[in-house]
């Protein structure tokens, strides 16, 4: 069995596990207006998924004819058009995902570039992973906050796929050095490859990117739908992700046998940045429509040469970053399905990572050589 076929059958078995830290974003964005699926199950009775802008002057059922009655595409509304080019660029960046996932894996797994037979290895690696998220989390918000939705949807899907490019390369130069092991600090006798740690790197960044990503997707579109909508249509959009990804793990095997695993890494990242076209789109439609999300977590920058205001706009961010907990309590307890819905991406993430670590130490086991 070859690394490609490995990472065929990896690409089809599963989808990768979110990580636990992004969970309670993911939740705590349903009060800013965002929402993934919880927001379907709650979408009758709460206003979590209300557009931001009043556009009610332009007619609420004209616009939204088009999706409701499923008429031609031709027919369809800027609102429609705008979420439908937004799935489309979620659906890519799962396509790319999917890609890379499997060929992370492998190279994770190889006895030249991972760690074969190191049943420590994954678990270390896994525990990374919430950290990391946490960092991108930080990173999305300094990020937000200078640049808008719109910038950082661009400049963290450029920043994503940069990493994948730059660790293909870096695999692909590391590969055809002979370099002696670095020592690990405080384990004496210890030691690791260099191309070890770029390969432990892009693993921990490729579990932990996905969600950065895909709350964006979901929090445009559900910014911009109706609840009734947002249940309506959040189903067939997750659909379309499921086929993208399923298309994937098809042709992943090709894929590797043809450009190799760091050729893999590269081809996702092409993918990745092709699905700025289509955010691209969908922020211009709603621009020129008038119905562009508003930015709850956008912050008024301080005048220059302003003491005090540099010290009030200080105070204001200490203030917002305290209240995430009591925020979270009290939509909790307004809101119980959210609560339970948090329990259980809790407990399946849980469940998933714990899968995740039996699969990949058993496939060790299976193949310690998959050169």
């Amino acid at each position: 069995m070859t690394i490609a076929s490995a990472a065929a059958s990896l690409a089809v078995s599963s989808t990768a596990a979110s990580t636990s830290t992004l969970a309670l974003s993911n939740v705590l964005s349903l009060a800013r207006g965002g929402a993934i699926a919880a927001a379907v199950t709650t979408a009758a009775s709460s206003t979590l998924l209300q557009p931001k802008k009043d556009v009610s002057n332009i007619g609420i059922v004209e616009k939204f004819q088009g999706m409701r009655g499923g008429g031609p595409l031709s027919n369809i509304t800027p609102e429609g058009s705008s979420v439908l080019y937004m799935a489309i660029a979620m659906s890519l960046h799962y396509l790319s995902y999917s890609i890379a996932r499997p060929s992370t894996i492998a190279l994770f797994t190889s006895a030249k570039t991972g760690f074969a037979g190191n049943t420590a290895a994954f678990p270390l690696a896994m525990a990374f992973i919430s950290p990391t998220s946490l960092a991108l989390l930080f990173l999305y918000g300094k990020i937000l906050s200078n640049a808008g939705p719109r910038g950082t949807i661009r400049q963290t899907t450029f920043l994503c796929a940069s990493a994948l490019w730059l660790s293909g390369i870096l695999i692909v130069l590391l590969q055809g050095m002979d370099l002696d092991p670095l020592s690990i600090p405080f384990i004496p006798g210890a030691s690791i490859k260099v191309i070890q740690l770029v390969v432990g790197a892009l693993f921990i960044f490729r579990e932990s990117y996905v969600q950065l990503l895909t709350s964006q997707y979901w929090a445009f579109m559900a910014s911009i739908l109706t609840p009734d909508q947002s249940a309506k249509w959040f189903s067939p959009i997750s659909g379309l992700t499921s086929i993208t990804s399923a298309a994937s793990g098809l042709g992943v095997r090709s894929l590797v046998e043809k450009l190799g695993l760091p050729g893999a890494l590269g081809v996702a990242g092409v993918i990745l940045v092709t699905s700025l076209i289509f955010t691209e789109k969908a922020y211009t439609i709603s621009d020129a429509g008038g119905f562009t999300p508003a930015d709850d977590q956008m912050k008024k920058k301080p005048r220059h040469g302003s003491s005090n205001t540099r010290k009030t706009s200080t105070e204001q961010e200490e203030g917002h970053e305290a209240g995430l907990v009591k925020k979270a309590s009290a939509l909790f307890g307004r809101v119980p399905v959210l609560k339970a819905l948090f329990i259980e991406i809790l407990a399946g993430q849980g469940l998933a990572t714990l899968l995740n670590v039996l699969f990949v130490t058993k496939l060790s086991e299976s193949l310690p050589d998959d050169t």
